[in-house]
C-alpha cells in the first residue's frame, strides 16, 4: 500500500487530479474526505454534474473516523454533541473546583469551560490522557498549574464515562487503534483534498490508512514559494518523514489559463514574493475605499449588486472576511436590502437574535438578577404581545422608579390578570426538574420563532432575517433538548440563561445555488469563484495582530506534554491572504476603511501596500498615488444615497432621485445616467 502526496500552489490544478482518480477508482467504493459539510454538498454536485457516480463517498474527517471505527467490527456509541460535551465539562469543573489551585478563581469566570474545552480536544486530539498531564505537572515548573488541568480532564472523563458515552476524540483514538491492530479490514482508497493542516489523530490516520490502502493526500505547497513554505512547510515533512518507503509525490504546476485576468494570476504568484515583478493593471481589481462599517458594507453590496446586474452568477461571487461572525451580518444586511440573496457562512451567538434575546431575558427575569428591565426585554422581542400595552407598562415602571420583576409583575397583573403564559410555563416546569425545564425553553423558543409569522391562511412570506431567527430557535430547541438527556447534569434553573448566552448558530448551511457567499478564508480556500471581494482589510483586523496565546500553557509546558508549537500567526494570516488572491478567475476587490463612523482615522492593511507594489508602474512618491487612484471607489461620510448611476437596487435608485428634490425632472436624470427601459418607467 502506498501514499502519494500531490502538491502544488493554488490553481495548480490539483482539485482536478483529485477528481479524476477519484472518478477512476468508483468501482473500489473511494472515500474522499473534504474539510466540511459545504465542500462535500459542492464536490457531490460537481461529481454528479454529468450523471450519476455511484461507488463512492464524499465526507468529513469526523465522519471518516465513525465510518472507519464501524468497519473495524467496533461502531461508536452514544456520542456527545457539542452542547452536551461543554455541559459535562461545565459540571466537571464545578464539582472540582474546591479541589483547584492556581485555576480556582478563573474557573468561575464565563468562558472558562468553553476555554477547557478547547484545550481537552487538542489533548485528546494529540492522544494525550489526563495521566499524561498528571505526569508532567510532576515535572515541570508551574506543576500545580498542570495538576489542575489533570484534575479537570479527569473529572470530565469520568463524568462522560457516567453518563455511559464517547466522544469525537475517543472515536478517532478507537479508529488509530483499530487500523493499527489489523488494516486488513479497510480496502478501500481514500483521496483527501483541502485539508492542508492536520491535528495528530488525523495525521495518524493518515498514516495507519496507508498501510492499509491507497491514500491520496492534496496540500497547497510550492518549493521557493515563501508563504507557502512558512505556512504548510510542517505539514509536508511530516508526511516524508512518516512514510519514507512508500511515499510518492506529484507536482502540480500554476497554469494561467485557470485565471482569466493575468493581473490576478501574477498577485497570487507575486504576494511575498522578493523580487516578483509588477504587472499593469487590466481592470480585474478593484480597491473599495469607505468610511465606517455601515460604509463599508454598503461599498460591497453596491459592488455585489453591479457585478449581478452584469450577469454574473450569484453562486460565482464570494465574499471573503477574517471574522464573518463580526461583519457578515451588516454586509449580508446591507445586500439584502438590495434584493441579493446571501449565505452568511458564520457561527452567530443566539442571544444576539430576538427569539435568543428575548428568552435569555425571561430566564434572567426568573431565576437570575429578576430585574424589570429584563422582563421589559422579554416582552418588547416576540412575546405575543403587542407594542403598545408593553409601552403602557414601561411608562408605568419608569414613573414608579420599579427596578424589581416583583413589583413590575404585580403593575402587570392589574392589567393583564396574570403574568405572561410564557413566565407559567417555565414555573411550571421548573417545578418539575431541570430536565423538564431544558425542554420547556427548547419548545418555548420555537413557538416565539413562529410567532411574527402567524396569520390567515399560510401566514405572511419569511422577510429578511427571518430564517435566520428560525435557524436561531432550531438551534435552542436542539440543543437544549440534548442538555435535558443528560437528566441530573442539565442546567439548573439559575445556569439557563448563561447556557443560551453561551450558544452559538450556523447562519446558513446548505446548498448555495442562487446565492452569495459571506465566509471567512478557511471556508472559501479550497473552491475558485469568478468574483471575489475581501473585506475589512484593517491592521489588527486582517492581518490579526494577537499572538494568539493558549490560555493555559505556555510553549515549555506544551513541549513536555507533546503538543505541536502553536502556529507562526504572522505566517498563517499572509497565507490567508494570499488564498484569498488565489480564489477568483475575473475580478477581485479589495475593501479597507480609512475612517470610523465618526471620521477618526483607521489604518488599513499592510497587505494593501504589498499589492500595490506588485502594480506597475512604482510609486514615484505623487499623493495621491496615480495608480491606486484609477482603481479605487471612494465612499466617504457624506455620501448618504447612491450616484444615480451606480444604484444597486430599485429602492436605492428611488432614494437618488429623491435627493435631487421634487422639482427635478426624473425622466431627464435617469436619462443622463443611463437608466432606462422597465426601471426609469416604473420611477418616473
Amino acid at each position: 500500500m502506498a501514499l502519494k502526496l500531490i502538491h502544488g500552489p493554488p490553481n495548480a490544478g490539483k482539485r482536478g487530479v483529485i477528481r479524476r482518480e477519484f472518478a477512476a477508482a468508483l468501482d473500489r467504493e473511494p472515500v474522499l474526505v473534504l474539510p466540511n459539510a459545504d465542500d462535500v454538498f459542492s464536490f457531490e454536485r460537481e461529481l454528479s454534474a454529468g450523471g450519476a457516480a455511484l461507488g463512492g463517498s464524499a465526507m468529513t474527517f469526523g465522519a471518516l473516523f465513525r465510518t472507519v471505527a464501524t468497519a473495524a467490527g467496533a461502531p461508536p456509541g452514544a456520542e456527545l454533541t457539542a452542547a452536551q460535551r461543554l455541559r459535562v465539562i461545565e459540571a466537571a469543573t464545578a464539582e472540582r473546583r474546591p479541589r483547584l489551585g492556581p485555576l480556582r478563581r478563573s474557573a468561575a469566570r464565563p468562558g472558562f469551560a468553553a476555554a477547557c474545552e478547547r484545550l481537552l480536544g487538542e489533548l485528546q486530539a494529540a492522544g494525550i490522557g489526563p495521566e499524561a498531564v498528571e505526569a508532567s505537572a510532576a515535572t515541570l515548573e508551574g506543576s500545580a498549574y498542570l495538576a489542575d488541568v489533570a484534575t479537570l480532564y479527569s473529572a470530565y472523563a469520568a463524568a462522560r464515562d457516567r453518563l455511559d458515552r464517547v466522544d469525537s476524540q475517543e472515536i478517532a483514538r478507537a479508529a488509530i487503534t483499530a487500523l493499527r491492530a489489523d488494516p486488513a479490514f479497510w480496502q478501500r482508497p481514500v483521496f483527501l483534498y483541502g485539508l492542508d493542516d492536520l491535528s495528530p489523530n488525523q495525521f495518524d490516520l493518515v498514516i495507519a490508512l496507508a498501510a492499509a490502502t491507497e491514500v491520496t493526500i492534496a496540500v497547497p505547497f510550492e518549493q521557493g514559494m515563501p508563504v507557502l513554505g512558512a505556512a504548510r512547510a510542517g505539514l509536508i515533512e511530516q508526511l516524508r518523514a512518516a512514510a519514507p518507503a512508500s511515499l510518492a509525490e506529484e507536482a502540480c504546476r500554476p497554469d494561467p489559463a485557470n485565471t482569466e485576468s493575468p493581473l490576478l494570476y501574477a498577485l497570487a504568484r507575486g504576494f511575498g514574493l522578493p523580487g516578483a515583478p509588477a504587472s499593469e493593471p487590466d481592470g480585474s481589481l478593484t480597491l473599495l475605499r469607505s468610511a465606517g462599517a455601515r460604509g463599508e458594507a454598503e461599498a460591497i453590496a453596491a459592488a455585489v449588486s453591479r457585478l449581478l446586474h452584469g450577469g454574473a452568477d450569484p453562486a460565482e461571487i464570494a465574499i471573503a472576511l477574517r471574522d464573518p461572525a463580526r461583519r457578515g451580518r451588516a454586509v449580508q444586511a446591507a445586500l439584502e436590502a438590495n434584493g441579493v440573496a446571501t449565505a452568511l457562512e458564520a457561527e452567530l451567538p443566539v442571544a444576539g437574535t430576538a427569539v435568543g434575546g428575548a428568552l435569555v431575558a425571561l430566564l434572567e427575569a426568573e431565576f437570575g438578577g429578576r430585574r424589570a428591565a429584563d422582563l421589559l426585554r422579554y416582552l418588547r422581542g416576540p412575546s405575543g404581545f403587542s407594542p403598545g400595552r408593553v409601552d403602557w407598562l414601561e411608562r408605568r415602571l419608569r414613573r414608579r422608579r420599579v427596578d424589581g420583576v416583583e413589583e413590575a409583575l404585580v403593575l402587570w397583573h392589574g392589567e393583564e390578570g396574570e403574568p405572561p403564559r410564557d413566565l407559567l410555563r417555565l414555573r411550571e416546569a421548573a417545578g418539575r426538574s431541570a430536565a423538564e425545564l431544558a425542554t420547556t425553553v427548547g419548545r418555548l423558543a420555537a413557538t416565539m420563532a413562529s410567532r411574527p409569522l402567524r396569520g390567515d391562511g399560510d401566514g405572511p412570506r419569511l422577510g429578511p432575517g427571518d430564517g435566520l431567527e428560525l435557524r436561531a430557535a432550531g438551534t435552542i430547541a436542539a440543543a437544549l433538548g440534548e442538555l435535558a438527556e443528560l437528566g441530573p447534569l442539565a442546567p439548573r434553573p439559575a445556569e439557563l440563561a448563561a447556557t443560551l448566552a453561551g450558544l452559538r448558530f450556523r447562519a446558513w448551511s446548505g446548498p448555495v445555488e442562487g446565492r452569495v457567499r459571506i465566509a471567512s478564508p478557511y471556508r472559501l480556500r479550497a473552491g475558485r469563484f469568478d468574483h471575489v471581494l475581501v473585506g475589512s482589510l484593517q491592521d489588527g483586523e486582517f492581518p490579526r495582530r494577537d499572538r494568539g496565546a493558549d490560555p493555559f500553557l505556555s510553549e515549555a509546558q506544551r513541549e513536555s506534554l507533546g503538543l505541536d508549537p502553536r502556529r507562526d500567526r504572522e505566517a498563517e494570516e499572509r497565507y490567508l491572504f494570499q488564498a484569498c488572491l488565489a480564489l477568483p478567475r475575473r475580478t477581485l476587490h479589495l475593501s479597507y476603511r480609512d475612517s470610523d463612523e465618526n471620521g477618526a482615522a483607521e489604518a488599513r492593511s499592510p497587505y494593501l501596500d504589498a499589492v500595490r507594489a506588485l502594480l506597475a508602474p512604482a510609486p514615484d512618491g505623487t499623493e495621491p498615488d496615480p495608480v491606486e487612484e484609477a482603481i479605487t471607489r471612494g465612499r466617504d461620510l457624506a455620501r448618504v444615497v447612491e450616484p444615480l448611476a451606480e444604484a444597486p437596487s430599485e429602492d436605492a435608485l428611488a432614494r437618488a432621485l429623491a435627493a435631487h428634490g421634487p422639482s427635478a425632472d426624473a425622466a431627464e436624470l435617469l436619462a443622463a445616467a443611463g437608466v432606462g427601459g422597465e426601471r426609469a418607467a416604473r420611477l418616473e
